[in-house]
């Protein structure tokens, strides 16, 4: 009996740990699209650097480059108010290697009047995960994306760039309204 009981904690341990991984549901629901705005355009952001967003259709394809020069970039279904995206960047580790850094993430359209620039919020997770840091970007009117020319900024392979370390960018609780 002992036994019986041994193996069976053992058997549904094992069928555990083989369900595929189910992400959490979303965190926000989208709304619609503030009228007369578009997701198009460069946005300013105080951790992550400007923030270049290119449409298609309902896709958003957008890329950045840090204060310390990491490039960075993101793909997206847009539906309404809401980007729903995976990002990566090439970071260095402490002995200098390169490694990869991904995730999934959010973000919300906002207008806040106007007197203010539109805004978007959202938040950004490791691997999985879409949430666990804000990133927060405002609109700068006017400008259009250059995601080729932020790519270009870095080296023509970004991958070989010379960025030193991951140092000196501001990852968690640097983007408030207080900084623009």
């Amino acid at each position: 009996m002992r036994r019986a009981a041994i193996i069976a904690l053992l058997a549904l341990g094992a069928a555990a740990c083989t369900r595929p991984f189910e992400p959490a549901p979303p965190v926000v629901q989208p709304g619609p699209m503030p009228e007369g705005r578009n997701w198009q355009g460069v946005y300013a952001s105080r951790s992550h650097g400007d923030l270049h967003i290119v449409v298609t259709d309902r896709r958003a394809d957008a890329a950045w480059r840090t204060p310390a020069g990491i490039y960075g970039e993101f793909w997206g279904a847009i539906e309404g108010n809401e980007i729903r995206y995976m990002w990566r960047e090439s970071r260095r580790n402490a002995s200098g290697f390169r490694i990869p850094w991904f995730g999934r993430g959010y973000f919300v359209y906002t207008v806040q009047g106007s007197e203010r620039p539109d805004e978007l919020v959202g938040e950004w997770g490791l691997d999985q995960s879409e949430v666990g840091e804000r990133w927060v970007a405002f609109k700068r009117e006017g400008q259009a994306p250059d995601i080729e020319g932020l790519r270009v900024a870095g080296g023509a392979d970004d991958s070989e760039s010379s960025d030193e370390e991951t140092g000196g960018v501001c990852m968690t609780g640097c983007d408030s309204e207080d900084d623009y």
